[in-house]
């Protein structure tokens, strides 16, 4: 079976020395990773683009959404690095923050996206920067932008270490969905632990698509992705293994054994993260 993971942070030139991949060298994530019921990727401590693609080759991992967190020493220039030492096998979505402002934003998209390999923007409205909701409309030139231009938008919206966990409640979203009708949206870590109400807006909104990736492996509430997987959602739930907090190996047999019925996987693992990202 063909996969896309839609979750997958590749540790590539400076950006193997982000946060995360310090956290794993330093001891620090291998209790999230064994709550999950997973142990630590060996090319995530190793810090290896070669293990990493063996890893996704033994799982039939064809390609992997990337969503940039701009660091101190690298920037949206990584999704160049990447697609041209490993063409077609990355999609990039270039980290973006509104409060740089829109001639920023334009300036960065139209380098490495319009004119670049980058497919969209990624957007951390809870962790990366000042915290701030995102129907704050200081965001909302940037919808706009991507609404007409056809260029997906990624939030990283659920987790364990918000600001505050409203702001990964579903009504700031759901404004988004119906000021922007037209922009595609996809929301890593499922809106969790709003699982429930974060997935009534996938369902609800046919520009919505939730990536729940390591919080269906087992966390509080995982249960109810699979319940969604198996009817409501089974046309928008994607597959994402969070890589390096989770191995793409185990995540991925987990989602194939879970109980996912077989005629769904399909769409879950592959199908839905290519309409996701395909006007």
């Amino acid at each position: 079976m063909k996969i896309i993971d839609c979750r997958l942070r590749p540790p590539i030139g400076k950006h193997a020395q982000n946060f995360l991949f310090e956290s794993i060298a330093a001891g620090q994530m291998q209790h999230c990773t064994h709550q999950h019921g997973c142990e630590l990727p060996q090319s995530a401590i190793d810090r290896s683009m070669p293990e990493l693609i063996n890893e996704m080759d033994e799982n039939n991992v064809e390609c992997g959404f990337f969503a940039i967190r701009k660091g101190k020493n690298y920037g949206n220039e990584i999704s160049v690095e990447l697609d041209e030492a490993y063409p077609g096998r990355f999609r990039s979505f270039i980290g973006i923050e509104p409060a740089d402002g829109i001639d920023v934003f334009k300036s960065e998209v139209e380098k490495y996206v319009v004119n670049g390999p980058a497919t969209g923007i990624a957007m951390e409205p809870a962790i990366y920067g000042a915290p701030w909701y995102v129907d704050d409309e200081k965001a909302f030139p940037i919808y706009e932008y991507c609404q007409e231009n056809k260029i997906p938008v990624m939030f990283t919206y659920g987790g364990r270490n918000p600001a505050d966990a409203s702001y990964y409640m579903p009504m700031p979203m759901e404004h988004v969905a119906q000021t922007f009708p037209n922009l595609r949206i996809l929301l890593l870590h499922g809106g969790w632990p709003w699982v429930t109400a974060n997935c009534s807006l996938a369902l609800n909104y046919r520009n919505i698509y939730l990536c729940a990736d390591m919080y269906l492996v087992r966390a509080p509430g995982y249960r109810d992705y699979i319940d969604a997987a198996n009817y409501f959602l089974q046309d928008k739930l994607m597959f994402g293994s969070a890589y390096p907090i989770l191995p793409i190996g185990q995540t991925v047999e987990f989602y194939l054994n879970c109980g996912i019925r077989e005629d769904v996987l399909p769409k879950i693992m592959y199908e839905n993260a290519l309409r996701a990202i395909t006007f």
